[in-house]
Formats: structure tokens, sequence, C-alpha cells
């Protein structure tokens, strides 16, 4: 359940990006990394209600030792910071493609 909250999200945020970039070509460079930062910390978020410590909140989280669901968060999270950062190159590259 986690990657498929974790997949809507990405796309909701490539879908926001996508549309400032083309509709706000001024502003769209910070705007695009605004929005990739705060997908982040909301993908970070939703890591942690579904693997971190968080889980004791989350009644979708399932219950699992301790130290799994530590290991998962850490390569979890590892694993949005790079989506995040390609996302953002991403939005740079079709800033560059639309407005140069």
């Amino acid at each position: 359940m986690i990657y498929a909250i974790s997949a809507v999200l990405f796309a909701i945020v490539f879908a926001i990006g996508f549309i400032i970039i083309r509709k706000k070509p001024s502003s769209s460079e910070k705007a695009s990394a605004c929005i990739s930062a705060v997908g982040f910390l909301v993908q970070i978020a939703i890591n942690w209600l579904f693997l971190g410590t968080g889980m004791v909140h989350n009644p979708l989280a399932k219950s699992v030792p301790v130290e799994q669901t530590a290991i998962a968060f850490l390569v979890l999270c590892l694993v949005s910071i790079f989506c995040y950062a390609a996302l953002l190159m991403v939005f740079y590259k079709i800033h560059e493609f639309y407005h140069e």
C-alpha cells in the first residue's frame, strides 16, 4: 500500500510541476524546486507513518518487528531522495525544453 501511495504522490507532484512550468515560465524554476521539496517532505512523512515510529499512529500499518521496519524505512527514504532529485532534474530539463 505504501508503494501505491508513493506512486500517486509522485505523479501528483510531477503533474503540478509540469503545469506550472508550462503556464508560468518566469517563476517556474523556483516553484518547481519548492514543489519537489514539499513532495519529498510529504513522502518522508508517509514513509515514517508506514515504516517508522509513526506506525503506532497509523491503523493501516502492519505490525512488523522494529528492526525490519527501521531498515526498510532507511532504504525507502534513500530511494525517495534519488526519486525526487531525479524529478527536480526532469523539471529543469522540461523548463529548458519549453522556454529556451
